[in-house]
């Protein structure tokens, strides 16, 4: 059949994802100008345990030598046992979700095939502690992708991909697989990759 649906789905205990994406290591989470922002792991900023997931859906669908694809995502991290008050002075952030969406092209040629890909990243969301208003503003990215597969053999291509990605002013997305540093937030990147692939 022409049409492909795809279904994603995972859950990690106790690793503070939440952590992990602000820098923060194992401490907590506070607000302020508008940001999620990391404070030390010092007494009611460390998180008793966690909980992240991670929910993909996509459907595809094949006219001729042409693919098109359309993904949804979400991602969502929670942190239990925080205090209302940060140790910053800031509330504590108990829960963070952002959404996420792609579509994309994969069109087939004699000697292999190009593919381009378009990601947007939606601003997050996020509830304190206290229940008290929540801002993630400025949270979110977007992503054009564009690349040739050249077939060399059953089990070899060589590639080139070029890729630019905006992200707002509060964000810190990286490329995947070049090599981008997550650092300052509302930085911009951008990358060409020339490789070759084999598979065994």
């Amino acid at each position: 059949m022409p049409i492909q649906v795809w279904l994603a789905y995972e859950n990690h205990k106790d690793m503070n994802g939440l952590g992990t994406i602000t820098g923060s290591g194992g401490g907590g989470f506070s607000i302020a100008t508008g940001a999620i922002v990391a404070v030390p792991a010092t007494g009611n900023d460390t998180p008793t345990s966690s909980k992240d997931t991670g929910t993909q859906l996509g459907v595809g669908y094949t006219l001729g030598d042409i693919f098109l694809f359309l993904n949804y995502e979400q991602l969502k991290y929670q942190a239990d046992g925080l205090g209302a008050v940060a140790a910053s002075g800031g509330g504590n952030v108990r829960e963070y979700k952002r959404n996420a969406f792609s579509f994309g092209i994969k069109w087939n040629v004699a000697t292999g095939y190009f593919g381009a890909q378009y990601i947007q990243a939606q601003d997050g969301k996020c509830e304190l502690v206290s229940g008290a208003a929540c801002s993630a503003s400025d949270s979110g990215a977007r992503m054009v992708g564009l690349g040739y597969y050249h077939t060399l053999s059953k089990q070899s291509q060589a590639y080139v991909m070029g890729t630019i990605l905006r992200n707002k002013d509060l964000a810190s997305y990286a490329l995947a697989g070049a090599g981008t540093n997550n650092t300052a937030p509302g930085a911009d990147h951008s990358a060409i990759t020339i490789g070759l692939k084999h598979s065994f």
